[in-house]
């Protein structure tokens, strides 16, 4: 999934996405190519860090104390961070190159796995 040192055409970003969404599209798109089924969960990503950063906004101006519990905020950012590294994993990106500059592989699911048989009970 890894581009080549040629120069990488980005697809125009979904609309409505702010900065640091459109900064995730772009890189996204600059060191990967993804199928057509992939692009609703990139833009689905995408999305979600541009939530974050308006949260953490709202941390920043309020702090994690509201009325002496955590702030919404904060528990809406750690449940969309939980996300976002599902979508990162539904994505399955390969891992940085490794020493040698080799693409390391993508990560790889068993197969189907049998289900438990009974053992033999002796009488």
């Amino acid at each position: 999934m890894s581009e080549s040192d040629a120069e990488v055409e980005v697809p125009t970003p979904p609309p409505g996405l702010g900065t640091a969404a459109i900064a995730a599209w772009q890189h996204l798109h600059t060191e990967y190519t993804f199928e057509a089924h992939h692009l609703p969960l990139v833009a689905r990503y995408c999305r979600t860090v541009d939530r974050l950063e308006a949260l953490d906004a709202i941390l920043a101006r309020d702090g994690l104390d509201a009325d002496g519990r955590l702030h919404w905020a904060a528990v809406e950012a750690r449940l969309l961070g939980e996300s976002l590294g599902r979508l990162l994993a539904t994505l399955r990106l390969p891992e940085a190159e490794d020493e040698d500059g080799e693409d390391q592989r993508q990560q790889r699911r068993g197969g189907h796995r049998q289900p438990y048989g009974l053992r033999s009970v002796s009488a």
